[in-house]
């Protein structure tokens, strides 16, 4: 398998995919040069989300981030659970929990996720491309709209954000080994194992999060085949027989690994 594809339609000009990671680590950031060769040769660049709305509106996404309901982590959990996993973040993450408490699981489960990883780059991968888009010329745009991912965020059970949480911090050590393997499957191009690992743990959550999200990118994706493109999203959401690329071979597009000629830098 491979993160870099092209995708053709009859009629129409060939367009790019690349999976990503939403990471600032050296494995992230392994393939960057390929991924931005694959930008030089299109016109035009569509990320996972429009980043340039993210930005402007990073207040609303601050916002659901948090309690609806004002209260703060401790009220959620009896006080013997929210103590014991204060102890756990403070001696794995040297994090104060307390800290956090304003914050959903969802946030915070990815925060601490995010320790897993070095911080060798000065921001995600994602970020890094457009930005790199951006500085030559390229007509950008999103996949997703900041709103879109606010409802995302917005549409998470509480219920399922506490189980999530409760397991990064019931085994952190076995999270800590999962972070290293996503590194390495992203690093390789495993793309099949960079799914089944992200479907596990998305449980419960991978038909709204995974499935629903990778129709809406391959419908979108192939409404625009006419004008030449690169579009990139997680890596996660490529494989899979309700991944972004099969999906688009069932809409009639030819996808064809580019892997023999995109070499890692």
């Amino acid at each position: 398998m491979s993160l870099f594809w092209k995708v053709t339609a009859p009629g129409k000009p060939t367009s790019y995919i690349f999976g990503t990671m939403h990471l600032q680590s050296k494995s992230a950031y392994s393939h960057f040069a390929c991924m931005q060769n694959l930008i030089l040769e299109k016109p035009r660049y569509f990320a996972e989300t429009d980043l340039e709305d993210l930005r402007a509106n990073q207040a609303l996404v601050a916002e659901a981030y948090t309690f609806k309901d004002s209260k703060l982590l401790s009220d959620h959990v009896e006080i013997s659970k929210y103590r014991k996993w204060k102890a756990t973040v403070k001696r794995f993450y040297s994090v104060d929990l307390d800290g956090l408490s304003r914050y959903i699981p969802f946030y915070i489960s990815n925060l601490l996720l995010a320790f897993h990883f070095d911080k060798s780059y000065h921001q995600p991968l994602d970020g890094a491309l457009w930005d790199f888009a951006k500085a030559n010329n390229r007509e950008l745009a999103g996949l997703e709209s900041a709103k879109e991912q606010i409802n995302i965020l917005d549409a998470i059970p509480l219920e399922s954000q506490f189980k999530q949480l409760n397991g990064v911090l019931r085994k952190p050590n076995k999270a800590k080994l999962k972070g290293q393997m996503l590194g390495r499957h992203f690093e390789n191009q495993n793309i099949r194992m960079l799914y089944q690992i992200t479907r596990s743990d998305l449980g419960s959550l991978r038909k709204m999060m995974l499935f629903q999200r990778n129709a809406i990118m391959a419908q979108r994706i192939d409404s625009q085949l006419e004008f030449p493109a690169c579009y990139s999203f997680g890596a996660a959401h490529l494989a899979g027989k309700f991944g972004v690329l099969n999906l688009l071979k069932q809409k009639g597009c030819v996808v064809k690994s580019i892997k023999t000629t995109i070499q890692a830098t």
